[in-house]
């Protein structure tokens, strides 16, 4: 009886918004509960690496060149594919695997875990900037219940792209952190959430490394006054990551490495832009032809609209949301079928699909979305009756 009381005690001090983060991911993640085989556009590649890696693990056969893969041939996948969602999985694996079970269970754990986290490190981000639990709450559900998020988790079955909306919130975390002159805070975040990026999605990082230098130009006087932490958290960043760029620089310019599936697989202008959005594409729910959900609901969009003019009336905050416009309004231009891509390095190329910027999208429209909230009675209420107003959308759409 006292472990009894005593799980009570611990969980009456969780706060009343994990637990709530908590069961709206225990929603989204309902159609996991089904036994059956959900076979998204990569998950195959995804869950024969994890199986790899937990193949590795036991037999402590640690390499960059996957040796269980290619018919036992082996695959260096480690030297040009960051490798974090795969090892993580890779471990949690090991018990099914040993039950004769297949990576799929894992995968699933991971999902959840991750989408999870997006929600905390979103509610952290936003409290961060507004002190209220309800303004984070809201944009927390909002984050997570983004149909590009859920598409690519089920449809898609991008999995190291899902792992990049833990991270985008912590690398935020961290600058404001720097701005509030807050330096522990700052190395933690920062360091953490890129250190995760670059090894979940390293073309996506390298996308977000520009819009985040944009935003730091809006608030250049803090941060050249913060120039020592800045420079000490990035060299330690680098130090970090330098083993496994350098190798990947070195094969890179070896040119070894072939892909032979033409147009689905390569980098081109064409494929690049023909994958890219139109303004209507944002408003208007539906899917396109590869079974793809490419909108915003309206809800959020109402909100985030909210949101701006708020924000942009926050004379002690403003120069951190001007910031934050600019990598929204940045990232939509970046995702348009317009955008000349033609005069980008070809390097940026490797982003293969225009609308993937619709990471960095949610990621702002989400936290304008819960300052949006400041025009409303702050309570519960208004993030639970968003939650209500989003199944019955969702309801809605399945019976039209």
């Amino acid at each position: 009886m006292k472990l009894f009381y005593k799980c009570i005690d611990i969980f009456k001090k969780i706060k009343k918004e994990y637990i709530i983060m908590f069961l709206v991911t225990n929603f989204l993640f309902m159609p996991f509960l089904s036994l059956n085989f959900n076979n998204g556009h990569d998950t195959l590649f995804h869950l024969t690496n994890i199986e790899a890696i937990t193949k590795m693990i036991l037999n402590l056969n640690i390499s960059k060149i996957t040796p269980y893969l290619a018919g036992n041939h082996g695959y260096g996948t480690m030297i040009f594919y960051p490798n974090l969602p795969h090892i993580v999985s890779g471990i949690i694996n090991i018990p099914f695997y040993l039950l004769g079970k297949g990576p799929i269970y894992s995968m699933k754990i991971v999902y959840f875990i991750i989408t999870f986290l997006s929600a905390l490190f979103m509610y952290k981000l936003v409290f961060l900037l507004t002190k209220n639990k309800n303004k984070s709450l809201l944009s927390s559900i909002v984050y997570i219940t983004m149909p590009y998020l859920l598409c690519d988790i089920y449809i898609r079955g991008s999995f190291n792209e899902s792992f990049i909306f833990v991270f985008m919130p912590m690398v935020l975390i961290g600058l404001i952190n720097l701005l509030n002159d807050n330096k522990k805070g700052f190395y933690i975040y920062f360091i953490i959430g890129y250190l995760g990026m670059i090894n979940s999605h390293l073309v996506l990082s390298v996308y977000f490394t520009f819009l985040v230098i944009v935003f730091m130009l809006f608030n250049i006087k803090k941060y050249i006054k913060n120039i020592k932490p800045l420079l000490l958290g990035s060299i330690i960043l680098l130090l970090l990551i330098l083993p496994d760029m350098a190798l990947l620089i070195e094969h890179k310019n070896l040119g070894i490495y072939t892909i032979f599936k033409g147009e689905l697989v390569s980098s081109t202008v064409e494929m690049t832009k023909g994958l890219g959005l139109t303004l209507k594409d944002y408003i208007i729910p539906g899917m396109d032809e590869y079974d793809l959900f490419k909108y915003i609901n309206i809800i959020p969009l109402i909100l985030m609209i909210i949101g701006i003019i708020v924000g942009i009336k926050d004379k002690k905050n403003r120069n951190i949301y001007l910031g934050l416009l600019s990598i929204l309004v940045l990232s939509v231009i970046l995702s348009l079928k317009i955008f000349p891509y033609e005069y980008l390095p070809k390097l940026l190329l490797s982003i293969q699909f225009a609308y993937r910027n619709m990471c960095f999208v949610i990621l702002i429209v989400s936290i304008f979305a819960g300052i949006g909230l400041s025009k409303f009675k702050t309570n519960y209420h208004l993030p639970i009756i968003y939650i209500l107003l989003l199944f019955f959308l969702v309801f809605l759409h399945l019976i039209l």
